[in-house]
């Protein structure tokens, strides 16, 4: 016997609404009960697009994925990594706590695989081997995988001065150098990263386009 779904939930509002939860409460608010209260439906109804919580987090995957793939155009290579670098980490920074949803999935949803294969398209164009393309995709990846525990770690960080009864004895040059340290911007601080591994980048690029000897 088909299910009765209840109309006016779709699964595109249960991702919706799941978002707005993980996005404001952690993904450990995330129960099919609370979800219910924030739709305003029984936790059942949700069972009718949804087989368990996890197949939400997925949905929620896929989404974001696919959203990135909405950002991608034609152009060079700089500008093509430039572009997909720089939506990744607006996304992160304006929602960490579901890019970390994402970046935890045990399987990739099926908008990873054409996002994998834009960038390291991108970085074909440039004229790298296979191997250093690969090299370069986890370079990049490592960057925006670790800029969210950096950022979290910088921000807790600036909201404290070291407190010299409990470090030892501090120079006024340690206490100069925290404040510098832990006053820098991180959306600046990313950038300059970037900045640095596209130019390092280019250098290779430019090698590899010279006829060898």
């Amino acid at each position: 016997m088909a299910k009765q779904v209840r109309k006016g939930i779709t699964p595109a509002l249960v991702v919706d609404a799941a978002c707005k939860i993980i996005d404001s409460e952690g993904l450990e608010a995330l129960t099919m009960r609370r979800l219910g209260a924030e739709m305003g439906v029984a936790a059942m109804a949700i069972y009718n697009h949804f087989r368990d919580r996890d197949a939400i987090l997925d949905a929620i995957a896929e989404r974001a994925l696919g959203d990135l793939l909405t950002g991608v155009k034609p152009g060079s290579w700089r500008s093509r990594i430039r572009r997909l670098v720089a939506a990744i980490h607006t996304w992160a920074d304006e929602h960490p706590r579901i890019f970390e949803v994402v970046a935890n999935r045990p399987n990739r949803p099926r908008a990873f695989y054409p996002l994998m294969s834009e960038s390291l398209d991108a970085l074909r164009q440039a004229g790298l081997s296979r191997d250093s393309r690969v090299r370069w995709y986890h370079t990049f990846l490592m960057l925006i995988h670790g800029y969210a525990a950096w950022r979290a770690a910088l921000e807790r960080y600036s909201r404290l001065t070291p407190n010299p009864n409990d470090q030892g004895e501090l120079t006024a040059a340690q206490l100069e150098d925290w404040r510098a340290v832990h006053s820098v911007s991180a959306r600046d601080q990313f950038d300059h990263a970037i900045d640095l591994l596209l130019k390092a980048l280019e250098a290779e690029s430019d090698r590899s386009s010279k006829p060898k000897p």
